[in-house]
C-alpha cells in the first residue's frame, strides 16, 4: 500500500524491478490511498486510534479545519492505551497537520505547548536526539575535558537536526547546513529541532532559523542588515 499524504505527487500502483524479459523481473502492485479522498468520519467510526493522527489530511467534509484538529487531539487523548502511545500519536498528529495546514493555524487549534512536550517524548524523537547526544558524549570523552563534552554534545545535536531535515525534506542544501553550523547554543539547536519536526517545508524552516540567528547577533549586525535592505537595487 502507498499512502499519499497530500496533493501534488502522482504515485503509480505498479513497480517493476529487472530487465524487460518476462522471467527476469519482479513486479509489485500497490493499492494507492490518497488521504484527501478518504472521509475522516469513516475512520473515526472504525475506532482504530492508530489512524487518528491521519485525520487532518483526510476529507473532513464541511467541518472546519480547526474543529478537525481539536477533535483529532481529543480522540488521541481519550482513546490511547498508554502515555507512550499518546506521545507518539500526538507527535505524529503535529507533523501530519502541518503538511496540509499553516503552522500558525495548527498552533492555534491544538494545545501546542502540551503537543510539543508529547512530541519530545515520542519514540522517534528520542531515537534521533538520543543518537546525537551519544555521539556528542563520545566525542567529549575523547577530548577529555568539560568544554570538549559540551562541544561534542552541541555537534551531536546539530547532527540530529540535519538528520531530521534530511528525512523530512530530502538532501539538505549546503547553505542550510551552514546555517546549522552557525548555531552555538545547545538550547537553540533543541528548539530548532522541534521546529524541524513540524515545519511545512525547508524554506520556512530556514527563514525561522535565520531569524533566530539574527536575534542572537550583536546589535550592529542587525543594523547592517537594515541598512542593506534600504539600499536601492543597482
Amino acid at each position: 500500500m502507498v499512502v499519499v499524504l497530500r496533493r501534488g505527487g502522482r504515485p503509480v500502483g505498479r513497480w517493476r524491478l529487472g530487465s524487460a524479459g518476462p522471467r527476469a523481473a519482479i513486479i509489485c502492485r500497490f493499492r494507492v490511498v490518497r488521504l484527501w479522498q478518504v472521509p475522516a468520519q469513516s475512520v473515526v467510526a472504525t475506532g482504530l486510534n492508530g489512524l487518528y493522527p491521519f485525520l487532518p489530511p483526510m476529507d473532513g467534509g464541511e467541518v472546519p479545519a480547526a474543529t478537525v484538529l481539536r477533535r483529532s487531539e481529543e480522540l488521541i487523548t481519550h482513546q490511547s492505551c498508554s502515555a507512550q502511545e499518546t506521545a507518539d500519536a500526538k507527535g505524529a498528529l503535529a507533523v501530519l497537520s502541518t503538511l496540509v495546514h499553516a503552522l500558525a493555524a495548527v498552533e492555534s487549534a491544538l494545545n501546542w505547548r502540551e503537543t510539543m512536550l508529547d512530541l519530545r517524548e515520542s519514540a522517534v524523537y528520542q531515537v534521533i536526539v538520543g543518537e546525537g547526544r551519544r555521539e556528542g558524549r563520545e566525542e567529549g570523552r575523547e577530548e577529555g575535558r568539560e568544554a570538549g563534552r559540551e562541544e561534542g554534545e552541541l555537534r551531536g545535536l546539530r547532527a540530529s537536526l540535519l538528520r531530521v531535515l534530511e528525512v523530512r525534506f530530502g538532501p539538505v542544501p549546503a547553505a542550510v547546513a551552514g546555517q546549522v553550523g552557525q548555531v552555538t547554543e545547545a538550547g537553540l539547536v533543541s528548539a530548532l529541532l522541534d521546529r524541524a519536526l513540524v515545519a511545512p517545508d525547508l524554506d520556512s524552516f530556514s527563514r525561522q532559523m535565520a531569524a533566530a540567528l539574527l536575534a542572537l547577533a550583536p546589535p550592529w549586525v542587525e543594523s547592517v542588515h537594515a541598512i542593506a535592505a534600504e539600499q536601492p537595487d543597482p
